[in-house]
């Protein structure tokens, strides 16, 4: 390193400890990039966790949708619960979004038109409890139009929850991963740091110490002159 041993100390001591703060200022830049990638996938895993519970939801409240229907027939009272299709839990949810991933197109938009018959096919019963149809005749036609459909589109619902969770554990496992990276990296970067700082800190050491070192020397040497120069005299 003889361009650095020509240098003055000042630059010396200048570009020992600016190396050292690019080596921190890289650091730095690993760790913010990788926690922005742990914080987007954080949020992706969050949003994919509350989708599941709002699916195992909706199936609860679908059932209990079911039960209620059923009960109004057999009571022959007006049923009250929601009949649109856009408006109730799961169906707010499904026209505000679009397949999740692993979920084919055509099968999203086939649990959809399910889902609405369903709701409409409840209409209908709902009039015929209104028009004081036979329970019999009415209890036949949700049998045959509306329990199944609901049953159909819960299991649908059901796979798409566990294919979303699924989904979630992925994202989970590849933070796991970028955590563990991050952690090497750091300990790596930091390795690196601590050499690089040990290495500059002795040739610095060095590079001030062997001017101050010579000087000392000439000095003795003067020293010596003058003591036998004064001996002579």
């Amino acid at each position: 390193m003889n361009w650095f041993s020509n240098l003055k100390i000042k630059n010396k001591i200048t570009f020992a400890y600016g190396i050292l703060i690019v080596f921190f200022a890289v650091n730095s830049v690993v760790v913010y990039l990788n926690n922005s990638d742990v914080h987007d996938k954080t949020e992706i895993a969050i949003e994919k966790h509350q989708q599941v519970r709002f699916l195992e939801n909706s199936i609860a409240s679908q059932n209990l949708w079911n039960k209620q229907l059923l009960e109004s027939i057999i009571n022959g009272k007006e049923f009250t619960g929601q009949l649109d299709p856009t408006k109730c839990g799961f169906g707010s949810w499904y026209h505000s979004t679009t397949a999740p991933e692993g979920i084919s197109v055509e099968s999203w938009k086939n649990m959809g038109e399910e889902h609405n018959k369903f709701h409409n096919e409840a209409k209908t019963v709902n009039n015929l409890i209104k028009s004081k149809t036979d329970t019999a005749e009415v209890l036949n036609y949700y049998n045959n139009n509306v329990s199944n459909l609901v049953d159909k589109v819960n299991n649908e619902i059901g796979f798409i929850s566990q294919t979303m969770s699924k989904n979630a554990e992925t994202v989970t496992d590849e933070l796991e991963g970028i955590n563990a990276s991050t952690n090497t990296t750091i300990l790596i970067l930091g390795f690196i740091v601590i050499l690089i700082a040990v290495l500059l800190i002795r040739t610095t050491v060095n590079a001030v110490s062997k001017p101050i070192n010579i000087v000392i020397e000439r000095v003795k040497q003067l020293q010596a002159v003058c003591i036998t120069n004064l001996g002579n005299g």
